[in-house]
């Protein structure tokens, strides 16, 4: 079982974040190209520290996921501009689903929101980090 840990963790999030209506795409890494992810797009990721889990000797119970919301930014005359809406409408919408208690593990409500930053390819992104408790 703990070996799957963290494939049952990213499997959930992806139905979670998708039957919420957050958002269709939903990835475990950075995309190489950001113009195939759509007008809106979710990365979900786990530390480093956390990946290594099952080769370590140390068996880490709790620490931080980290959610990564991409809005393909809007143009203004010849500007772009980030879409703030679409950013906090997930946001909203991802923040209404906690505490959550998954299969083995427990997520509390998030705990600090970045906002927004600009990436390539014409988005812009909130990062939101949550504490996470395997059990």
């Amino acid at each position: 079982m703990r070996g799957k840990r963290i494939q049952t963790l990213y499997k959930e999030m992806y139905n979670l974040i998708k039957s919420k209506g957050i958002s269709d795409v939903i990835l475990n890494t950075y995309p190489d190209s950001l113009d195939t992810g759509g007008d809106k797009y979710v990365v979900v990721e786990l530390p480093y520290s956390l990946r290594d889990i099952d080769i370590s000797n140390y068996d880490v119970k709790t620490s931080y996921a980290r959610f990564t919301f991409f809005a393909k930014d809007k143009v203004y005359k010849t500007s772009r501009m980030p879409d703030i809406v679409a950013i906090e409408t997930m946001l909203d919408a991802f923040a209404r689903v906690f505490p959550y208690v998954g299969t083995n593990y427990s997520m509390m409500n998030p705990r600090a929101v970045i906002m927004p930053k600009r990436a390539d390819a014409h988005y812009h992104y909130a990062i939101v980090n949550v504490p996470i408790i395997f059990n």
